[in-house]
């Protein structure tokens, strides 16, 4: 699992961006007492980074699921079913959110560092935005198509 998602664009297993390892080490943050600390010390990046971690693995671990089921079907040259087509579209739009929102959660944490077009969170947000616009990635589209193949199936 170390292939680079293009959706999550990590190269590493559960990180939300492979940018944050520079950005989380180097980026500071000024301390309520004065002074600044690294926001990598700080209590509540460690939850957030922790959950936007943990979700991306998730959605890389069911991009990946997905990817074995239609390779199979493919080695078995066996069509895939309306149903098929539909919880992977499914799937794929769920993937696009969580990637977004991921980070969307660690630019939020970066503060207005990240706001500078060159920022590596800033690019991540940039092309994960791109990325969830794609029409074959729309949520509500994708739902309704799930549902419909689970009503009818």
């Amino acid at each position: 699992m170390t292939s680079s998602s293009p959706t999550t664009g990590s190269s590493q297993p559960g990180t939300p961006c492979r940018s944050w390892r520079r950005c989380g080490r180097c980026t500071r943050v000024a301390s309520a007492l004065g002074g600044t600390v690294r926001l990598a010390d700080q209590d509540y990046v460690a939850t957030e980074f922790a959950e936007a971690a943990g979700e991306v693995q998730m959605a890389m671990e069911l991009i990946e699921r997905r990817s074995f089921e239609a390779s199979v079907r493919a080695r078995q040259r066996r069509e895939s079913s309306e149903a098929d087509l539909a919880l992977e579209q499914r799937d794929n739009a769920l993937v696009t959110r969580v990637a977004l929102r991921s980070v969307q959660r660690i630019f939020a944490l970066v503060g207005s560092r990240a706001g500078n077009p060159a920022h590596p969170v800033s690019l991540a947000k940039r092309d994960i935005e791109m990325v969830s616009h794609h029409v074959t990635l729309n949520w509500r589209q994708s739902a309704v198509r799930y549902l419909a193949a689970v009503v009818q199936g």
